[in-house]
């Protein structure tokens, strides 16, 4: 089996993915802010038989990064990581203050990139996933900022697909909007949802883990969780006229 780590493990897809994995046989390092959340997936996954390290750190700190991803790989090997860890804000543009929109790009993109950077020496024919979102395709109001930063995720690792040259395999997974305590974060941090319906279909947490188990095994440039999913970048590239209209409508239904 192989060893895997992954960021944002202590929630949401992060910790649907760890419960997957480790129940799968995988040894795992799993990456989070909160301890005790930590410890509470992996006490899940050593009782189903599975194999875990945990990492109490903060994406942001690139020192620690660098020290995990050291240490877990050191300690057996490195086959795949799974950057996952991330956090959103529902507001209007001009009302983002440059704290927000700073700590947004700290967390969403400069974490991933210390990611990245801290387990890319040990990846010698491994794998890295890098979750993004639709909303890079789909661009829903209120989402400008955090759309922003997804946006240069999915930019990074397509340019990193190239740069590797065979080392390691890089993946970018998009998925949509997702039922996880991710809201519960964007209300507290926004004030409030923006009241506008959306566009696309809530996943579950498992659907999502369950897709990126398989990607570990069976690597796509990049994956889409649902089937109306795989046609944004279509619709976005090929008819952004259709997509832009189709995006009015349902925000004003």
């Amino acid at each position: 089996m192989s060893r895997i780590f992954i960021t944002g493990a202590s929630s949401g897809i992060g910790k649907a993915l760890a419960i997957e994995l480790g129940c799968q046989g995988h040894t795992l390092g799993l990456a989070a802010r909160r301890p005790d959340r930590l410890e509470e997936v992996a006490t899940l996954i050593k009782e189903a038989g599975g194999q875990v390290q945990i990492y109490p750190l903060d994406v942001r700190d690139r020192q620690a990064q660098m020290a995990a991803l050291k240490n877990f790989a050191e300690s057996g090997g490195l086959d795949g990581v799974v950057a996952n860890a991330g956090f959103g804000l529902t507001k209007p543009i001009l009302e983002t203050t440059p704290e927000e929109a700073k700590e947004l790009f700290d967390v969403n993109f400069f974490g991933l990139l210390n990611t990245l950077q801290a387990s890319a020496p040990y990846l010698t024919e491994g794998i890295f996933v890098g979750v993004s979102s639709t909303v890079t395709y789909g661009l829903p109001t209120g989402y400008g900022v955090y759309s922003a930063t997804k946006s240069a995720v999915s930019a990074l690792l397509t340019t990193m697909r190239r740069e590797t040259q065979g080392k390691f395999q890089v993946v970018l997974v998009n998925p949509g909007e997702t039922e996880t305590d991710f809201w519960q974060v964007v209300r507290q941090r926004s004030d409030n949802l923006i009241p506008v319906k959306s566009p696309f279909p809530l996943a579950q947490p498992k659907q999502v883990a369950v897709t990126i188990s398989k990607i570990l095994t069976k690597p796509k440039p990049e994956v889409f969780i649902t089937k109306f999913e795989h046609i944004l970048p279509i619709l976005r590239g090929v008819f952004p006229g259709i997509l832009e209209w189709y995006l009015r409508v349902v925000e004003r239904a």
